[in-house]
């Protein structure tokens, strides 16, 4: 019973760890915040934070892995609501530029600096390659997407043009991310969308995009 007990315990910490250490790289930018840092922030021992994270790296790791879990229960949590794919690309696309409005220059320049984080986010793009193409194909079902795309083609464009950009991060210091997402990523799934599309997503993106700023 014990050690059960220590083990949700230890989960609770690594969460509240996990979160802690999301909003300081978030600020601060990955390389910038040390573990010592993290342990300050929470007001643990750094011994009880290395019982709990082996070193910066997984700390890295977990952080990342959290954020895709999360990522995918929203998207998850949207289709059985019944909301249409559109919605729900646009309600994931504003969460990104929130996010991408908040986060340093510091960070998006670290993000790929660790090798285990690049591995990790390839196995990722490997597996979500099936589900993106299902869920493109509901999008053309529900009339919001062009049939004659091929959008696993698409997936892989989308990929490669990332894998460009994190080595050209001098773009950053002309343009915001949010920037960069609204003119590239955007306007490429504007182009691939019906008519009916095209009207819903203008529509959604005047509500949900751009409401705190005009």
């Amino acid at each position: 019973m014990k050690k059960a007990e220590d083990m949700v315990v230890n989960a609770e910490l690594q969460e509240r760890i996990v979160e802690a250490a999301k909003s300081l790289f978030l600020e601060k930018g990955i390389r910038a915040v040390t573990m010592d840092e993290v342990s300050r922030y929470l007001r643990i021992s750094k011994r009880t934070l290395y019982q709990i994270i082996r070193d910066k790296e997984e700390l890295i790791l977990l952080c990342y892995e959290a954020e895709t879990r999360e990522q995918t229960r929203r998207i998850e949590s949207e289709i059985a609501s019944g909301n249409d794919i559109m919605t729900i690309i646009i309600h994931q696309l504003d969460y990104m530029l929130q996010v991408a409005d908040h986060i340093s220059m510091s960070t998006i320049k670290d993000l790929w600096r660790f090798p285990r984080l690049q591995e990790a986010a390839r196995q990722r793009r490997m597996m979500l390659e099936e589900r993106f193409v299902s869920f493109f194909a509901l999008g053309v079902e529900q009339g919001m997407f062009e049939a004659d795309v091929d959008y696993r083609l698409l997936f892989r464009f989308i990929n490669s043009g990332s894998d460009r950009l994190n080595h050209q991060m001098e773009i950053f210091h002309y343009y915001s991310p949010r920037e960069v997402f609204l003119n590239t990523g955007l306007m490429l799934l504007r182009g691939c969308a019906t008519t009916a599309g095209r009207e819903l997503l203008d529509e959604l993106r005047r509500k949900v995009l751009y409401s705190e700023k005009v």
